[in-house]
């Protein structure tokens, strides 16, 4: 049975349950109007894309989407029982908010050959580690669109389960980290090349060697922060504190692969990133930046 079914069974017995005052109280408090707003078509950022009701947020890290609902008919001796009717409403909106997640999951760009529905149709273990995921998404924003109606949204990261899901192997290779650490990262300037961001994008040099990617990275630098971060401006990423204080600045020559994002850089390049330091310790940490416009 479909997950987000067996989660639409699995709330309709907690409203009939004995319990059902002390769940209303804690579901309440989790979406009350203090909460977070939603990010939600209220930007316009070259790396916020926008889906019919959801978007993803590359320079934030997360996946948004909303969900609505109206009056949801309950049994006969409920009719006049306000809060259980609000709940249902409530869960109505939520589990549609899920499945319209779903759909925004499903274009996101795993590298830049692959998007996550080609992986889930592949993989029957990766489509119900996604759904598995999409239940931990948290309400962020509510909204009464009138007496009978809500509108939720709902958000999730894109690090830990989901992209460990996505992108099971990492730090497979061993970089050198000889003496200090001269430099404390690097930033890829992609901007006007029309490159798009990924999960686990690739840098590589006009021969096509790969010089940095999700083969470098360590597992537990990957989970928290992801392969790299994105940026629209070149200042914001040289002030950001995942390369600190010393990066090393590249410019792309352009993008590759169908999903324009593998970036390459020319050979030069490539070789000053190879002997500027006999210390690259900060690729294991992946602190790595791209601009992109």
């Amino acid at each position: 049975m479909d997950l987000l079914k067996c989660y639409d069974l699995m709330i309709k017995k907690i409203i009939s349950s004995v319990k059902f005052t002390a769940i209303l109280l804690a579901f309440l408090i989790t979406v009350s109007p203090g909460a977070a707003k939603a990010g939600i078509f209220d930007q316009d950022s070259p790396l916020i894309e926008k889906r019919q009701k959801g978007e993803i947020d590359w320079e934030k890290g997360l996946i948004r989407a909303s969900g609505t609902s109206a009056a949801t008919p309950v049994a006969d001796n409920e009719s006049g029982n306000i809060a259980v009717k609000r709940l249902a409403i409530m869960r109505a909106a939520k589990i549609d908010a899920m499945r319209n997640l779903l759909d925004v999951i499903k274009t996101i760009r795993v590298d830049a050959t692959t998007n996550v529905e080609s992986y889930m149709i592949s993989s029957d273990f990766i489509r119900n580690k996604v759904h598995e995921t999409i239940r931990k998404a948290q309400i962020i924003n509510k909204k009464f669109i009138s007496d009978d109606g809500i509108e939720v949204t709902i958000e999730l990261p894109m690090v830990g389960s989901f992209i460990e899901t996505m992108i099971p192997d990492t730090g497979s290779l061993t970089v050198d980290a000889i003496g200090t650490e001269q430099e404390s990262g690097i930033i890829i300037d992609a901007s006007g090349l029309g490159a798009k961001p990924a999960l686990s994008p690739r840098i590589l040099d006009d021969s096509g060697r790969e010089l940095y990617g999700a083969s470098y990275i360590k597992r537990d630098y990957f989970l928290s922060k992801g392969l790299v971060a994105y940026r629209t401006k070149l200042d914001d990423a040289r002030n950001s504190a995942r390369v600190t204080s010393n990066p090393i600045i590249i410019k792309a020559i352009r993008s590759s692969g169908p999903g324009s994002s593998d970036l390459i850089i020319s050979k030069a390049d490539a070789k000053r990133l190879k002997t500027s330091s006999s210390n690259l310790s900060w690729l294991e940490k992946g602190n790595v930046i791209i601009v992109l416009d």
